[in-house]
């Protein structure tokens, strides 16, 4: 499978697991505009490493984009290889770790 389809059936995955009324989460019935607006932020090392430092940098800029339109909730994905890097400065950030 290409990388991008590799990409797609990731991000399937999880939009499916996050839509799951038995975990909890809110349905799909309700409104994305007032009650509920989720986002998925799939990021490389370099992408965390910006988000973290600000928007001095273009891609701090996207990072914080996405960052504040996510209303309710944000998954952030973080490649696992460098998560034991990454983890600590998240976690000050106020980022909560979620492990399956």
């Amino acid at each position: 499978m290409p990388l991008g389809g590799k990409a797609k059936a990731l991000r399937r995955l999880i939009w499916s697991f996050t839509r799951d009324p038995d975990t909890g989460l809110p349905s799909a019935t309700l409104s994305a505009n007032g009650q509920w607006h989720p986002r998925l932020l799939m990021a490389t090392k370099e992408h965390v490493a910006a988000l973290l430092d600000g928007v001095n940098s273009e891609v701090g800029r996207i990072g914080y984009v996405a960052v504040t339109r996510a209303r309710n909730l944000l998954w952030l994905g973080v490649p696992a290889n460098a998560l034991k890097e990454l983890q600590p400065a998240l976690l000050a950030s106020g980022f909560r770790e979620m492990i399956p």
